[in-house]
C-alpha cells in the first residue's frame, strides 16, 4: 500500500507526513533518523554545489528548515545565515534583476 501511495503522491501529501518523520526522528526511530539523514544528504549537496558556485551565504528555508538544520554537517551549518525574506522577497528580487539584466542587454 505504501509504495502504491509513494507513485501517485503529490508534494503536500509527503508534506504531510513530514512533521510525524521529524517526530519519530526525534524519538530515536532508526527508519524516521535514516529518512532525515537521507534529506540533509540532498540539502548538503546543493549547498556545497552552490558553495563551489560562490555563494556568499546560504539561508535554509521552509517548514523543516530548522528541523534539517540539525542533520546537517558542521561545516554546512557554519555557513548558514538567518533569511533576509520568504520565498516571495526572493523572487520579486530574481524578478527585478532579470529586468534589470535585460535593460542593460537592450541599450547595449
Amino acid at each position: 500500500a505504501i509504495v502504491r501511495w509513494t507513485t501517485t503522491a503529490a508534494p503536500g501529501d509527503f508534506a504531510a507526513i513530514a512533521p510525524a518523520v521529524v517526530e519519530h526522528s526525534r524519538l530515536g526511530d532508526p527508519l524516521a533518523a535514516e529518512l532525515m539523514r537521507q534529506a540533509a544528504g540532498h540539502a548538503d549537496a546543493l549547498a556545497a554545489r552552490l558553495i563551489a558556485l560562490g555563494a556568499p551565504r546560504l539561508s535554509l528555508m521552509g517548514g523543516l528548515a530548522s528541523s534539517i538544520e540539525a542533520w546537517l554537517p558542521e561545516e554546512t551549518r557554519k555557513r548558514l545565515a538567518p533569511p533576509r525574506g520568504d520565498a516571495l522577497d526572493g523572487a520579486l528580487r530574481l524578478a527585478k534583476e532579470s529586468l534589470h539584466i535585460a535593460a542593460e542587454t537592450k541599450h547595449s
